[in-house]
């Protein structure tokens, strides 16, 4: 589903749109069509690109856009339009070289160099920025998944969607003390347990959900082990949320981590 057209034409305005070239006014009204719904545009620029970068021999003026997730370039002109894209994931680096009147956008894409030239140099330095922070954002997401597997292990079930959207959920300083899966209304939710709150996620084809609860408003929780599993029983306020179907190890690991933070306070 394409973006809204007044909507992105306001986010370039606001990374400095009024420095793009009027050349690329097409690629600017195609933009809204290419980005993907929720997709965020974090910079832009443009300039002239040399080589068969769009599959063939020619000298291109395209429009880059930076989003959270790859890198655009599109170009309408006089003989049709192209656009290509490169993954985050594919991008090792991105560099910037500034002359006397532009700068030269370097762009390593799986060790192929790709060279954007005559950029203004704001510009291009917006983009080099914003791909560096989309790089340290990445190392932190990656340590947070890596923190999921130390404290989980192969013990959780049926939250795979959950567990991916946790690392862009936690803050930036916030510690993961413990994680567990169960299932809480029928409905199977991954728990995680911060130095701050108790999440709930719930990720599937029909719903979507984030429940909060700060760990000051948590007044217990205990542990009831079955034959096979555990129930965690959440007491918030007043009001008691149950997790059943737990793996007993994960459990446990929810109450001592709660029980050391209430002994810290």
């Amino acid at each position: 589903m394409p973006q809204n057209q007044e909507a992105v034409a306001s986010r370039i305005a606001e990374l400095g749109g009024s420095r793009l070239s009027s050349s690329v006014g097409k690629e600017k009204k195609a933009l809204p069509d290419i980005l993907r719904d929720g997709e965020l545009l974090l910079a832009v620029a443009n300039g002239t690109l040399e080589g068969n970068f769009f599959k063939r021999e020619t000298v291109s003026y395209p429009l880059l856009a930076l989003t959270d997730s790859r890198l655009l370039f599109l170009v309408r002109g006089i003989f049709g339009q192209s656009d290509y894209e490169i993954p985050i994931a594919e991008v090792r680096g991105l560099h910037v070289e500034s002359g006397m009147f532009s700068a030269e956008l370097r762009i390593d894409a799986g060790g192929q160099i790709k060279k954007l030239t005559s950029v203004d140099k704001q510009l291009a330095q917006n983009v080099a920025q914003a791909f560096s922070s989309l790089r340290s954002g990445e190392d932190t997401s990656q340590k947070k998944a890596a923190r999921i597997a130390e404290l989980a292990g192969h013990s959780l079930a049926f939250v795979d969607d959950e567990v991916k959207a946790l690392p862009g959920i936690l803050r930036a300083e916030e510690v993961l003390l413990a994680v567990a899966s169960g299932t809480v209304d029928t409905k199977i939710q991954l728990l995680a347990v911060t130095d701050s709150r108790l999440l709930l996620l719930l990720r599937n084809s029909r719903q979507q959900s984030n429940l909060e609860i700060p760990i000051a408003d948590v007044r217990g929780i205990s542990v009831k082990n079955n034959m096979l599993d555990a129930d965690i029983e959440i007491d918030a306020g007043g009001q008691i949320k149950k997790l059943t179907g737990v793996v007993k190890q994960l459990a446990r690991k929810v109450e001592q981590a709660f029980s050391s933070l209430r002994a810290g306070e």
